[in-house]
């Protein structure tokens, strides 16, 4: 069967007839279906995604999310799944609030479980049923979500080896800057 007539059959199936209430858009771009849903009907459409004979995505490749910081909606999440049968990458959607939850893809895609870990360390980003979110990139002592735009670029603390005493110290950082005079003074011309 041809990547033509598969596209055919899946635009006919998304719209008309599986995913009228849940899918809100999507779109075609050469060997990719991007897929924009609501956070609501998620599990809903990935036990379709996975399990209808039509679609078979079996493979949840990887997750990333997006921090639009002064959108209303302010994460977007987005899934990468390969479908092996039918060599289709298919990309889902969907937007959430600042302090939103998402539903754990754990019971369907093994891979998720880490991938989900990460989004929580990152992003602060809650999924509901997942019972392992736990910091996985950052230290434990960490604070604060180092993806979003609201973090500070430099962060809260440093450490500081200080040689007389042979410790390790923790400070608060204090940014003190003194009055700088610029001369712009063009030899060149």
């Amino acid at each position: 069967m041809s990547y033509s007539k598969i596209i055919l059959k899946l635009n006919y199936i998304f719209y008309y007839k599986v995913f009228n209430n849940i899918l809100s858009t999507i779109i075609q771009r050469f060997y990719n279906i991007l897929l924009f849903i609501t956070k609501k009907n998620i599990l809903i459409f990935i036990n379709i995604f996975k399990n209808n004979s039509m679609f078979q995505f079996n493979f949840l490749v990887d997750a990333t999310a997006v921090d639009f910081n002064s959108k209303k909606k302010r994460f977007a999440v987005k899934y990468f799944f390969l479908s092996t049968i039918f060599n289709l990458r298919a990309i889902v959607t969907l937007k959430l609030n600042d302090f939103a939850f998402i539903s754990s893809l754990k019971n369907f895609y093994y891979s998720s479980q880490p991938i989900e870990r990460e989004l929580w360390d990152m992003f602060g980003i809650y999924f509901f049923g997942n019972w392992n979110l736990k910091r996985i990139l950052t230290d434990y002592g960490f604070i604060g979500k180092p993806l979003r735009k609201d973090f500070p670029v430099i962060g809260f603390i440093e450490l500081i080896y200080d040689d007389s005493n042979k410790t390790i110290k923790f400070e608060s950082i204090q940014l003190i800057q003194k009055f700088r005079n610029f001369e712009f003074y063009n030899p060149w011309n």
